[in-house]
């Protein structure tokens, strides 16, 4: 038995996910950035492992006032110390190798400071949203 009991994306850009098995759980060639921890609850006989990763990736965002179905699917990208441009940047090429197609806008929490709204990179336009999480930026169109 293998279950993924928690699958979350943090404030910060980090992801975290648990798992509980019946067998301990080994990592083997984990990339440089990942943390890994693992214990065991003798008493329940169960092992558990947390996998933490600053994440850059696929993600759907959903807008409940537009109903359940409506979502938009974007990418986001892990801000790990290079400035928001290279990010957008970055993450514009890998948009455009998921989807074919080059993206039109980059979402953040919070603009960095002295930054205007909708300044663009690689023709990529800048913009704050309410839902995006602090140490992301979001990337699609």
């Amino acid at each position: 038995m293998l279950d993924v009991v928690e699958d979350t994306l943090m404030a910060g850009g980090l992801r975290q996910t648990r798992w509980a098995a019946d067998a301990p759980l080994e990592f083997v060639d984990v990339e440089n950035g990942y943390q890994v921890r693992t214990w065991e609850d003798a008493l329940l006989g169960l092992h558990y492992a947390e996998l933490s990763v600053q994440y850059r990736g696929p993600v759907e965002v959903f807008f409940q006032e537009l109903g359940p179905k409506k979502f938009m699917r974007v990418l986001a990208w892990a801000i790990q110390g290079e400035k928001v441009s290279q990010c957008m940047a970055d993450g514009a090429v890998a948009f455009a190798s998921m989807t074919g197609r080059w993206p039109r806008f980059a979402l953040m929490a919070k603009l960095p400071k002295g930054v205007e709204r909708c300044v663009e990179v690689e023709g990529v336009a800048l913009d704050e949203a309410d839902w995006a999480v602090p140490g992301f930026v979001f990337i699609g169109g």
